[in-house]
Formats: structure tokens, sequence, C-alpha cells
């Protein structure tokens, strides 16, 4: 992570490029900021000093050490600094310890085997390394839209984003769905487990909900395919998504299908049922946002009923066409659906995406019959070649 967090500032920086806040703070130019000669990290750790080159990390140095914030973003400021910093460290530290532990000696005599049995003596302290900012992210996940900010509180919010996107590409959150999934189902047995997975799947919940914009009215691919829907008078057999918000169902005002649940769905565990919050009152509920191998609530009726409804409406379609999704090895629930149409139903799959590659996808897919995979990459204006890509993939089926 100690190249990530460099990444992430660097990142966000060009995003943030034409804020005067950080320039007018500073009273020079974000380029001018570097702190490289002034601060690094004990030799040991000097993987890490790529961080002080970053000029945005070091211009939030300077904002911090001049106090040019009020109190109260000073202080948050101190906890984001503070939080990156521990990040960093913790990363470091990770990899010099397991170095240390996997090479104790320089020089040893193979005969004294007793040698090899010392084991991992040195362990770092991974509670230190974050906590601060995953207890600030948690009483700050309220939405904020930037432009109703002062220009101080710009800056604490740029420097919040940083912390939120180090955090959602570190934090392995399907290792602990998966390995505290089942905990789920012996709640007397594995008490502290059984609340910890519970405790986290209302905390994502509430997460994802908070963090929904207060407004929807940006255009997406959402709204572009209600156009088409509302205009052409398009038909579409079934709409299904992966993501666990309701902007789709707000946006279409279709039937969706949630492949992995929604902030909308409740699971009782006890039951192996899945419905809404109003059906299951009275009731110990979780909320249904799982990774794959949490496979139990799959075998649910009402989860194996939408999956084979599913297959069965897109088996009756002209086209399938689906949208930014990687095909990964944990979505095989959903890979297998799609192998099946394209492989045994010989049915046409329409591939949006950026970046995207036939060839991986159809390595992926597993597909056998390659001619029925289409690969289409979007810019960022949503366009294949200067055509929106909905009116570029219906002029495309007409001409099939």
């Amino acid at each position: 992570m100690h190249g990530g967090v460099y990444l992430f500032l660097y990142f966000y920086g060009m995003l943030f490029e034409n804020i005067n806040e950080l320039i007018n703070l500073l009273n020079r130019q974000v380029s001018n900021c570097q702190l490289s000669s002034v601060i690094s990290f004990n030799n040991a750790l000097n993987r890490g000093n790529e961080i002080f080159k970053s000029h945005y990390f070091s211009a939030l140095l300077l904002i911090y050490k001049n106090k040019n914030l009020r109190d109260d973003l000073q202080f948050e400021l101190k906890k984001i600094i503070v939080s990156i910093l521990q990040l960093q460290i913790g990363a470091l530290g990770s990899c010099l310890v397991k170095n240390i532990n996997d090479n104790i000696f320089d020089k040893k005599d193979e005969d004294i085997d007793l040698l090899d049995d010392i084991g991992e003596v040195l362990r770092l302290n991974y509670q230190s390394a974050g906590v601060i900012g995953v207890e600030y992210l948690y009483d700050n996940f309220k939405s904020e839209n930037i432009d109703s900010l002062d220009d101080q509180s710009k800056i604490v919010y740029f420097a919040k984003c940083i912390l939120e996107d180090i955090f959602s590409s570190v934090l392995d959150y399907k290792s602990l769905i998966d390995s505290n999934w089942h905990y789920l189902y012996c709640p007397k047995n594995e008490w502290a487990k059984f609340c910890k997975i519970s405790i986290f799947l209302l905390t994502v919940k509430n997460y994802i909900k908070q963090n929904l914009p207060s407004s929807i009215a940006n255009t997406g691919y959402y709204d572009d395919l209600k156009d088409s829907i509302d205009k052409l008078k398009l038909k579409v057999a079934k709409i299904a998504t992966t993501n666990y918000n309701k902007i789709i169902i707000e946006k279409l005002n279709e039937e969706i299908t949630y492949l992995n649940g929604s902030v909308a769905q409740w699971y009782d565990p006890h039951l192996n049922k899945i419905d809404t919050k109003e059906n299951m009152d009275g009731k110990f509920i979780v909320p249904l946002l799982f990774t794959q191998s949490g496979t139990k609530p799959m075998t649910s009726i009402f989860k194996s009923c939408e999956y084979v409804d599913l297959y069965r409406d897109w088996k009756e379609v002209d086209y399938i066409v689906i949208v930014g999704f990687g095909f990964n090895k944990d979505d095989e629930h959903i890979n297998g659906i799609i192998r099946t149409l394209v492989n045994d139903d010989d049915k046409k799959v329409i591939i949006i995406g950026r970046n995207t590659s036939k060839e991986e996808t159809i390595e992926r897919l597993i597909i056998e019959k390659t001619n029925n995979i289409t690969v289409c990459n979007v810019d960022e204006k949503r366009n294949i070649e200067n055509k929106l890509w909905i009116d570029y993939i219906l002029d495309m089926m007409s001409g099939i």
C-alpha cells in the first residue's frame, strides 16, 4: 500500500487541480509543495518516502502546520493525515516484519535444526494501523455536495475523499464477509463472531444508504436506457444489477433482479428466508448484502427463483446487453447463467465496458461460441464511435 497512497494522492490531485482553495491558503502553487527534503521515514521504512514527494499530501501537511483552517476543520485534517500515515507505516511494517520473520538469520548451521522452529516472533500491531481513520469515516459518512461547502471545508473534503478511497481498496471486506458469514447460523456457539458479522452488515447497509446522492438528477446509463424505453417503446425483458442501492429502480421504474442482494432486502438466517423488513418484523434479520462465498442465502427459495426466472426471461430475448460487469471468478453464480445462455442456448451478448478486451472476457466466461460475444468500449461521455452507447447498439442490432 505504500505506493498506493501516493497514487491516490496523485489521482485526487488531478480531480481537484482546478480548485484555488489550496493555493489561497498556501500562498503558493501546489506544484511548489514537497516535503521529502525535510521529512522521511526511518531507513528501515524508506520505501514509503514517496508519499512525501506528493505535492498534494505535502500541501495538506503545510496547511495543518500553518494552522490555516478553523479549529474544527484543523482537528479533522489532523485525524485524516494521521490515518494516512498510519496506513502507510502499517503497510511498510507488514513487509518489514514478514521479511525479518522469514529471514531471522543471515547465516546458520543447518545441522542445528531448532533454528528452524523459532517461528514468527515479531508481530505488527494492526489495531493501531488505521483505527483512527475508520472511526473518523464512520462518524463522518454523510453525503456532501462539494459545491455547497465553503472554501476551507473543501480542503477537508478533498482529504476525506483520499482516505475513503484508500480504505475502500485496502480493507478486505470480502474476506471478512466470507470468513464470518456462517456465524449467522450459530449465534449461541459463536456469539461474538455472530455480532461481528451482523454489525458489519448493518454498518455497510447504513453507509450505502447515507452515501446515496441527495439528488439523482445527473444523467447516466440508467437515464439513457429509460429514454430509449420511453421514446422508442423498447421492450425490455428483465433487468438485473449487482449494485445494492435503489437508484436503478427510481430511475427506470422497472422490476429489477438484485443478483447480490440490496439495501431493501433482508435475510433471516434461522429460516434461510429473504424478504422485505416489513414482512419479517419481529425476527432477527440482517441486510442481504453478500459476496459469492456466502452461498447459503443463494439456497433460499426466493433467491433461487429469482435466478431461474432471470435465466428463463433472458432465454427468450433477442439480445442480452451487459454494462460495466467484470465477470470475475467470484461472480460465477452470474457467469454461469450467461455462459449457459451463450454456449447452450446460442444467445447473442453485447458487452459495454471501458478498455474491455473480448479475448479476456471470453477467457473469463469460458465461452465456446465466441461469435455470440460482442464487446464495445465507451468513452468518458458514454459514447461509442461518437454515438451514445444505447443508440450505437440499437443501430448495430438493426444491422444484424
